[in-house]
């Protein structure tokens, strides 16, 4: 394991960073990083341990259900996170008056 994490060292700040080689090696590596860790999360039934917590309240790893009012309530405040943030966003680009960036 140090080897490897020594070779994604040395890839990844390689001097050269605008050759096609290095490029090539990078753009191996992240995606065997991110297979690799879709692969695990599939090993551990991490799907379905996510739905069951969003659709039933199971905790995931225990037989433990939380009820409906306190999700509803954790959906709310998180809802309520994302919708103040748009809006904020909104709010501060109109007064400045600069462009929206898009989030691509």
């Amino acid at each position: 394991m140090p080897l490897m994490l020594a070779l994604i060292h040395l890839c990844w700040y390689s001097p050269n960073k605008f050759n096609g080689r290095n490029l090539m090696k990078k753009a191996l590596i992240i995606t065997s990083l991110i297979l690799s860790g879709i692969l695990i999360l599939d090993s551990m039934n991490f799907g379905h341990a996510v739905m069951m917590f969003l659709l039933a309240g199971q905790i995931p790893g225990t037989s433990i259900f939380i009820s409906a009012k306190v999700m509803l309530e954790m959906f709310a405040l998180a809802s309520g996170f994302v919708v103040a943030r748009v809006m904020n966003r909104l709010f501060t680009a109109l007064l400045t008056r600069k462009p929206i960036r898009t989030l691509a």
